[in-house]
């Protein structure tokens, strides 16, 4: 077998054998629901077992016309600015000819309008005459109607398809929650109530408070400062200022004099700030007022490759997280299907400041998780909505190649020649920076190699950070010898794509097979001696490390069918052998032709190692 050998992103890897199905695209899409606009994150994929995928198209809108066109998979991000119903459609096209579509259906809302309101005053004597400023906005539409309930009731008082300002007295001493509501051209609706459309009325005589802040929002930490006033119908004097700095009820600060004052905000969220004034007669009023304390968050890994790496002990990683403002805060474990396999932080208060939760790479339950790629989540609560910080579907995918060259995003140049029927198979040596996910394939070098392919070896595998080296057999999609067209040669294109930057891989726990050899290469089963096992093809390999066992799998490359599966138990780390004598399952001697044997250990966590192609072998008579 021969192989160019040229510098750029060109690659060898080993042959993995999949089983026999159609070709099938694989889109995916995060999230797939929400308010416009809307930004989709996309992923690119697709298989043949029996052939390669050379070309990727999506239809983001699906209205029949492709948005996209690519011979090496690529991950996108769409924006949907107006509502409506899209089914996103991945079109995959195989060497074979064969294609396939899948869509995801994207559903894009209209998003509903926001109304904000205002009563002044808010407190008083009665009657009390009250101005109510109503306004409302729609990204995606315009405000229609205008409505206010003057007491709460649930019947709407007051209308106007033009405004949302107007009056209104009350003459009867009480507390009253006011609600303005607006409707847009779609019908949907937005409300704003309390704490600013409550309004207080008192008994004759009643003073009336005016509170005031300065900034009303930013950043934790957020210094503030509250102004306060009050007004006397009778003229009493004003004995008693206080602020209820966040609304609990509780007066936090007092003055016999002055209304002024400042507080320092660290808590993420909305605070409701009430002012209280009490006059010499004992009546009060109180006026509220809002502070929005924002919250920035972020969150990274220290290392994104843990477990038991290059022989080392079970090594874990930290989760660095930051917060602004104090808030309840949870760290979640994910695996690749989105289930929480640990908790590290459990809903706990964390005030503003950097964190450093250390993983061990355990489940809740304990165990070590098995090898594959996991996630950190981080999960925080602001007005008791929990919001996630999930880099999964936001970073990541991005495509790179592999140049040559001895250090990490690199690999070794590759010789130009191999014989698969003498135990040499064709290594490949490279090196990872960081996890990600490694593309191989195999095609013509002039005609056209990226888009004409005869073997995908590895698309979109997940690997972890550090030194690997795989293996190519030398056979094509169809199990057949390679051949390059009349006038060409053969290369192998490797492309890596970023995981998230929340992405941690797990490795070391799977057990790995190495130095694996067949004797002979060339078997006639009918060839017996009087030795034990000498009519048979000896499978020597070394495994990394004891295993609950070994098979072995016979694959007939003609019919693409496993013909024969041996299995050893107990099988003890070091080198060791396995046999198969030429017969299938049920006993009889297969058709001449060639064989492909692959093993695969499997250890007492259920870890399992890659399949590994194995010497292939040519049976005669």
């Amino acid at each position: 077998m021969e192989l160019a050998s040229i510098p750029g992103s060109f690659l060898t890897i080993e042959v993995t054998q999949e089983q026999i199905g159609e070709v099938s695209a694989i889109p995916g899409a995060t999230p797939t629901s929400g308010f416009a606009p809307l930004t989709v994150y996309f992923t690119t994929d697709g298989e043949d077992p029996v052939g390669t995928i050379e070309v990727f198209r999506w239809d983001f809108d699906g209205n029949g016309t492709w948005d996209t066109y690519d011979a090496v998979a690529r991950d996108y991000t769409r924006t949907y600015n107006n509502p409506g119903i899209y089914n996103a459609t991945l079109y995959v096209k195989s060497s074979t000819g064969d294609t396939d579509t899948k869509s995801i259906t994207i559903t894009v809302e209209n998003n509903p309008p926001t109304a904000t309101a205002n009563v002044a005053p808010s407190n008083g004597a009665a009657p009390l005459n009250v101005t109510f400023s109503g306004s409302g906005s729609d990204i995606d539409g315009t405000i229609v109607l205008y409505e206010w309930d003057f007491d709460g009731d649930g019947t709407f008082d007051w209308s106007s398809a033009t405004s949302g300002n107007t009056t209104h007295t009350y003459t009867t001493p009480g507390e009253y929650q006011a609600v303005f509501r607006v409707t847009d051209d779609s019908g949907l609706t937005g409300t704003a109530a309390e704490p600013t459309t409550i309004v207080r009325v008192g008994p004759s005589g009643s003073p009336t408070a005016t509170a005031s802040a300065t900034p009303t929002s930013g950043n934790a930490p957020l210094n503030v400062s509250l102004s306060g006033t009050a007004t006397d119908p009778d003229s009493d004097d004003i004995v008693l200022y206080e602020w209820d700095f966040d609304g609990d009820g509780t007066y936090d600060w007092s003055s016999p004099s002055s209304g002024n004052t400042s507080h320092t905000y660290t808590i993420a969220g909305t605070h409701v700030a009430t002012f209280r004034v009490t006059d010499s007669t004992g009546l009060t009023g109180i006026d509220p007022v809002l502070i929005t304390v924002n919250i920035q968050v972020s969150l990274s890994i220290a290392t994104d490759t843990v477990g038991y790496i290059q022989g080392s002990d079970l090594t874990g990683t930290e989760i660095n997280t930051s917060i602004n403002a104090g808030t309840q805060v949870s760290i979640l474990i994910k695996d690749s299907q989105g289930n929480t396999v640990r908790t590290l932080v459990s809903n706990e208060f964390r005030d503003m400041g950097s964190y450093a939760d250390y993983w061990d790479c355990m489940d809740d339950s304990g165990f070590v998780v098995n090898d594959g790629v996991y996630y950190a989540v981080l999960e925080y609560t602001v007005d008791g909505q929990v919001n996630t910080c999930d880099l999964t579907y936001s970073t990541g995918g991005v495509r790179y190649s592999f140049p040559t060259g001895s250090g990490c995003n690199q690999r070794n140049y590759i010789k130009s020649s191999f014989t698969p029927y003498e135990d040499d198979l064709l290594p490949i040596t490279f090196r990872l920076c960081k996890t990600a996910e490694v593309t191989i394939f195999i095609g013509p070098l002039w005609s056209g190699g990226s888009e004409t392919r005869v073997r995908t070896i590895i698309n979109r595998k997940a690997l972890p950070a550090g030194e690997h080296t795989v293996y190519w057999d030398g056979l094509d999609d169809q199990n057949n010898l390679a051949h390059p067209p009349p006038g060409d040669s053969l290369i192998l294109g490797m492309w890596r794509y970023s995981l998230p930057n929340n992405a941690i891989y797990m490795t070391g726990g799977s057990p790995v097979i190495t130095n694996t050899t067949s004797d002979p290469n060339y078997f006639d089963p009918l060839s017996y001696t009087c030795l034990e096992n000498a009519d048979s093809v000896k499978v020597t390999y070394t495994v990394s490390e004891d295993v609950d066992g070994v098979e072995l799998q016979v694959i007939d490359l003609s019919t693409k069918n496993t013909v024969r599966s041996v299995v050893q138990l107990n099988v003890a780390a070091g080198e060791n052998y396995i046999f198969w004598d030429g017969r299938n399952n049920d006993g009889d001697f297969v058709n001449p032709g060639d064989y492909q044997l692959v093993l695969t250990a499997m250890d007492v966590e259920g870890n399992s190692s890659l399949l590994t192609s194995v010497n292939l072998v040519r049976v005669t008579y």
